[in-house]
């Protein structure tokens, strides 16, 4: 679905959090909303950081953590001219500080892992609960060699067939449209590899393969209508879902996936196809959710 609210990245400094930070502010371009760049200082845990004591070790970082505030509003605004850009420097529990920053976010933006410096921890172990548990989509972007974030390669959606996943294909056609480029809609209507079936199981599936077309043309209907500038390429394979869809990001600009699958159990925010793409997914992965779905 299309960012109303802000676009909110985290960062501590490091190449993935840097790439993350200058992917949100182009995001945030196209969409035409305001980029909130935020660093987390950790609250330290532990006997004796208490009162003055912490006080005193949270100053020692805020300078710092303000300078990696100040490096991505140049690197934003290296990546979108013009944008609208504000920081916040806090200290906190960091995976619940952005947790609490994702519920006032149209989408949220993280690095795939951090390096652990000032923000020790603040992403890695955070892009994987911003993505079971914030209350908007979540965007992990992976360190990228120069600053392409945006050609001509397209936008990949995983559709599964269930009503969860129809707020991805929203946001694909969204994506696919502000970035003028083709979509393709990935249907596999098998969890199994397809590589452990013989050639006359394959044959034999005509039918099933049938059934697969129509649920995706199901899924796909009207948003041609809306969206008439999108060329979309349909492709229904009888294979892993999480093995086609690794296979496709790799010649993606963006891969969109809903949070939960046709499997999905309510109150359990990731899917098996979902966690196992954001782990190897070699583009960037938008997990798309609507707040009454969270």
């Amino acid at each position: 679905m299309r960012t109303f609210g802000p676009v909110i990245v985290g960062t501590d400094g490091s190449d993935h959090a840097e790439s993350a930070v200058r992917w949100a502010a182009d995001f945030a371009r196209l969409h035409r909303v305001p980029l909130h760049i935020v660093v987390v200082i950790p609250t330290p845990i532990g006997v004796g950081f208490t009162g003055r004591l912490l006080s005193r070790v949270v100053d020692s970082l805020d300078r710092p953590a303000q300078e990696i505030a100040d490096s991505a509003v140049a690197q934003a605004h290296e990546s979108a001219a013009g944008l609208e850009v504000d920081t916040e420097v806090t200290s906190g529990p960091v995976g619940k500080t952005m947790l609490e920053y994702a519920q006032k976010a149209g989408t949220i933006v993280v690095g795939e892992s951090g390096r652990g410096s000032v923000a020790r921890g603040l992403l890695g172990s955070l892009s994987s609960l911003l993505v079971r548990l914030a209350t908007c989509q979540v965007v992990v972007v992976r360190a990228m060699d120069g600053d392409v974030y945006r050609d001509s390669r397209p936008v990949v959606v995983g559709v599964d067939g269930s009503e969860n996943g129809a707020t991805a294909v929203e946001a694909a056609f969204i994506e696919a449209s502000l970035r003028q480029v083709p979509l393709v809609a990935v249907h596999s209507w098998s969890d199994v590899p397809l590589s452990i079936f013989s050639a006359a199981d394959v044959t034999s599936w005509y039918d099933e393969t049938s059934i697969a077309q129509a649920v995706l043309g199901e899924r796909l209907a009207g948003f041609g209508a809306d969206y008439p500038d999108v060329e979309v390429q349909r492709v229904v394979v009888q294979d892993s879902p999480q093995e086609v869809l690794i296979q496709w990001g790799e010649i993606a600009q963006l891969l969109i996936l809903g949070a939960r699958g046709r499997g999905g159990v309510p109150g359990l925010q990731l899917g098996a196809t979902a966690a196992r793409v954001l782990r190897n997914a070699t583009c960037p992965v938008l997990i798309g959710r609507r707040r009454d779905e969270a």
